[in-house]
């Protein structure tokens, strides 16, 4: 690198730092960082959450009854008994579809097509939901 693009103080501090035995402020100061001594115990760490004031987490004073069923619910939003009644009645009315086929008809040709492929257990479990929709597998070209 030449030494005319530089500043000449630039220059200057890095010979300084060079030369200097003791190392520079910022490496090696004694200013230590904030850290907590001790572990705040369960005790101080709820009285904190949950003792007086206006920081404390405060108790809902928003809770309405369900125009519909009666529960209790926030107000301003949907009762949850009744959106779990709305998706009971959603899938019993939904038409069950029948389960998806693998294309292959014996499993020693999918063997001999993908080697080395063996189902994990949560392909198994997804393999058994009717309702979750697959694409088929396409045949590798050659």
């Amino acid at each position: 690198a030449s030494t005319e693009t530089h500043d000449p103080r630039i220059l200057e501090l890095i010979e300084n730092l060079q030369d200097a035995e003791v190392p520079p402020f910022f490496i090696d100061n004694g200013i230590l960082k904030a850290a907590p001594k001790k572990k705040v115990s369960h005790m101080k760490r709820r009285q904190k959450l949950y003792g007086p004031g206006k920081k404390q987490l405060s108790l809902l004073q928003n809770l309405n009854r369900c125009p519909a069923c009666g529960n209790y619910k926030r107000s301003h939003t949907l009762c949850m008994h009744c959106v779990g009644q709305i998706r009971r009645h959603w899938n019993d009315s939904v038409p069950q579809q029948e389960a998806f086929r693998e294309e292959f008809v014996n499993p020693l040709d999918e063997k001999i097509l993908y080697p080395g492929k063996k189902e994990l257990p949560d392909e198994r479990t997804l393999r058994k939901k009717e309702w979750l929709k697959r694409r088929p597998r396409t045949l590798p070209v050659e």
